[in-house]
């Protein structure tokens, strides 16, 4: 049996140990705007998701930069949408909490600096979104979408 060496640093966390490592929250800003990006997805509101995300998204891997062609492929995306989509579940969780509970990330998105970021997690019936969220000018933005 393979047990990683970040599940066993989450045990740790869990149960306790002389020295247990704390694993860090998230902050509850940057889910309440992955929250509110979901909720602008479900209803196919490009006017409301599009203010949320950064001047350089990450769509599954592939890096789109600049207002515009960003616009453009949040369009796209919103489109394949199906209509009254109602995402089941949302959840938010530090780098360190998606590290520890699904390990390293796939490598579509391992071009994005993911040590401060930020993950929202949008539960559909069959899959889901995820929402990577990084400060840029001092503010939480969309810097990555995944699914």
């Amino acid at each position: 049996m393979f047990v990683s060496t970040a599940a066993i640093a989450m045990t740790i966390a869990l149960l306790g140990s002389d020295n247990p490592k704390k694993i860090n929250k998230p902050d509850h800003i940057a889910v309440l705007v992955g929250s509110a990006f979901l909720r602008a997805v479900g209803e196919k509101d490009l006017e409301a998701a599009l203010p949320l995300c950064a001047q350089k998204v990450s769509f599954n891997g592939k890096i789109i930069q600049g207002k515009k062609k960003v616009a453009l492929q949040l369009k796209k995306m919103l489109e394949r949408v199906p209509p009254e989509t109602r995402f089941r579940k949302v959840i938010g969780l530090s780098s360190e909490e998606m590290y520890a509970k699904f390990g390293p990330p796939p490598k579509r998105i391992s071009t994005l600096s993911l040590k401060k970021a930020v993950f929202v997690l949008g539960r559909l019936y069959k899959g889901g979104l995820i929402v990577i969220l990084d400060k840029v000018d001092g503010r939480y933005k969309i810097v990555g979408l995944t699914v």
